[in-house]
């Protein structure tokens, strides 16, 4: 094992233990706990909300799409059948 690794290890273990030290905590544990949930259902929120518009533009996409299709099929088959008049 590389020294370098092994500080690298004590670091993260310090880290962690401080962390872990501090959520059980009775007090600031406590209320910093309760401010992660809430920011997390936020976060979630905005998530969701971000998903919904992206799905919203995606079927408003393919449906312009389908739209101009049917729209260049349409005049395709009315050139097809006025060159069909004239032979």
């Amino acid at each position: 094992m590389k020294k370098g690794d092994f500080l690298l290890g004590m670091v993260l273990g310090t880290m962690v233990g401080g962390a872990l030290g501090f959520l059980s905590q009775t007090r600031e544990g406590r209320k910093f706990r309760r401010d992660v949930k809430h920011k997390l259902g936020e976060l979630q929120d905005d998530v969701c909300d971000y998903l919904q518009r992206a799905k919203d533009k995606a079927v408003n996409v393919k449906d312009n799409v389908a739209e101009k299709i049917n729209k260049q099929a349409e005049a395709i088959k009315e050139k097809l059948n006025a060159s069909e008049e004239y032979d």
